[in-house]
């Protein structure tokens, strides 16, 4: 049974909550995820790391080669997550009371899936 949008929806979600992307880690392998995601709805997304190799910018193109269009964007690193100042653990997505909590569901990975189901 294929799955409905809302779980859909919160599996692209909570993939990109998983991953660490605090200012100290490398955001390769959530960007790795994200464009194999993207290229999987005929994206182009040319590689675009920093000087450092360990940090890229993500960068995707759909449709016609042509003047225009929209861009959208955002950002995938969250402020660091003390472990003791969370009830559960920051990078999994947890559910209570009809909200979903973990490091970045209220920041930009909550746009950036938003943008894959787009």
């Amino acid at each position: 049974m294929a799955p409905s949008a809302l779980e859909s929806t919160v599996c692209s979600l909570s993939d990109p909550v998983a991953f660490p992307t605090v200012p100290s880690e490398s955001n390769l392998e959530l960007n790795s995820h994200i464009a194999s995601r993207l290229e999987g709805c005929s994206a182009k997304v040319p590689p675009m790391p920093a000087e450092s190799g360990e940090k890229a910018n993500l960068f995707a193109t759909l449709g016609p080669e042509a003047d225009g269009g929209i861009v959208l964007s955002g950002h995938t690193d969250v402020v660091p997550a003390a472990e003791a100042d969370w009830v559960s653990a920051p990078f999994s997505m947890r559910q209570e009371n009809r909200c979903r909590y973990g490091r970045g569901t209220g920041d930009m990975k909550r746009s950036v899936a938003a943008e894959e189901l787009a």
